[in-house]
């Protein structure tokens, strides 16, 4: 993707795709464009995962 403007960042990719953050509208475009698909071709209804709330020993006991 670098043609077509900054390369993304090292683990930007898996982070993604992870779900571990979002696609703005720029990185979307731009890898429409390297894959040479139709503009508005890939979507994300992107919702950041939730990390579970583990008790603490002390609260286990209350």
């Amino acid at each position: 993707m670098a043609e077509f403007g900054e390369a993304p960042a090292r683990g930007t990719l898996s982070a993604i795709e992870n779900g571990h953050r979002g696609a703005s509208k720029e990185f979307l475009n731009a890898l429409e464009r390297a894959l040479g698909v139709p503009e508005g071709s890939i979507t994300t209804d992107y919702a950041p995962r939730t990390t579970p709330t583990v008790a603490s020993p002390e609260a286990a006991s209350a």
